[in-house]
């Protein structure tokens, strides 16, 4: 039998997140999705039907969250 990989990525999508720090440009939520998107498509890419990838967003502050980069408060 094949061996199953499973990753979860778990992302920070409070208010907070829209704050930039450590001299970047992009807020540290742009850079956590790009983190974690780059995970994603590497794993993705080696096509292996075993592997299992899940997402899940905390301290969503009743907004919603258009991932990858788009974060918009209702």
């Amino acid at each position: 039998m094949a061996d199953k990989q499973a990753s979860v990525y778990i992302v920070d999508l409070g208010c907070s997140m829209g704050e930039r720090h450590s001299g970047r440009d992009e807020t540290d939520l742009e850079f956590a999705a790009k983190w974690v998107w780059d995970k994603i498509t590497s794993t993705v890419m080696t096509e292996r039907k075993t592997d299992t990838i899940g997402v899940v967003g905390l301290r969503t502050d009743g907004g919603c969250f258009c991932f990858p980069l788009l974060f918009c408060k209702n």
